[in-house]
């Protein structure tokens, strides 16, 4: 018994580990992000959340939706990345959608939107940026950061121009956005593809209207290694006094009255067989 409860101690010593690393790790990150997301949010510099490492500076949509206690602006991006397919680059396009919340209460997870494109009907997973006012949309399944246009391609009728946009929480319409985002609206494959043809490189800044998200890249090293060696001090005091002070301490006390009279009998009995 006393081995399981020693590879269970094992067991959550080992998690308790992982959470430290993980938990230092988020914070740090959670801190950077709302820090310079702060700043960005007063500057009214909407393209720091856009996730997706090429967009157009212009939105192709905005406005602002004041729907019962809230108030939102929103604006929608032409955004894309760019992969390598048997060794050829392509681009994939499609649309962020970024809604900053100015007044009201929170909106709580999840929610998430119903995106109508002709008979195309698809489902998005709606998330907040850590603790800023800055939600978004997400396809969970790829976990894609933005709407693929390729989702809303019919089979014999090609795209289908994304016309509705419901953000829904527990089946009931926050607000709803009636747009009319088109083909032509998506205006990077070119300039990307003629920039790589002229430089045989990808961009790595921003060109002509065509905007570039840089890797943010968040040092945690410091803040991790700290706590992580002050959970492995806790944890060796810990283990010394559970597993080695007490078996120290056994057979130290003085023995009690009937335990004495017990060993002189098994004395008086060892004499007596000799």
């Amino acid at each position: 018994m006393r081995v399981i409860y020693r590879i269970l101690y094992a067991i959550a010593a080992a998690i308790g580990l992982y959470l430290v690393f993980d938990i230092s790790n988020a914070s740090v990150v959670n801190a950077y992000i709302e820090t310079h997301g702060t700043q960005a949010i007063e500057d009214e510099n909407y393209e720091y959340f856009i996730s997706a490492r090429y967009y157009h500076q212009v939105p192709v949509f905005e406005t602002t939706v004041q729907e019962s206690n809230r108030t939102f602006v929103v604006k929608i991006y032409n955004v894309g990345n760019i992969r390598t397919i048997e060794n050829e680059f392509d681009v994939v396009e499609g649309f962020y959608v970024l809604m900053h919340q100015t007044a009201g209460p929170e909106v709580f997870m999840p929610y998430y939107a119903s995106v109508t494109g002709g008979t195309i009907i698809n489902e998005y997973t709606g998330i907040k940026i850590s603790v800023l006012p800055i939600y978004t949309l997400v396809q969970s399944e790829r976990f894609s950061m933005f709407i693929n246009y390729e989702d809303f391609v019919d089979e014999t009728e090609g795209y289908q121009n994304i016309t509705k946009i419901e953000v829904i929480q527990s089946e009931i319409t926050l607000f709803t956005l009636n747009v009319n985002l088109e083909l032509d609206d998506l205006v990077l494959e070119q300039p990307l593809l003629d920039y790589i043809d002229t430089y045989q490189e990808v961009p790595t800044e921003a060109f002509d209207q065509i905007g570039y998200a840089p890797v943010i890249q968040i040092d945690s090293r410091f803040v991790v290694i700290r706590n992580v060696i002050i959970y492995l001090i806790l944890v060796s005091i810990i283990t010394f006094f559970i597993f080695f002070k007490q078996r120290k301490r056994m057979g130290r006390t003085e023995a009690t009255t009937g335990l004495e009279k017990d060993i002189e009998r098994l004395k008086k009995t060892k004499e007596e067989k000799r």
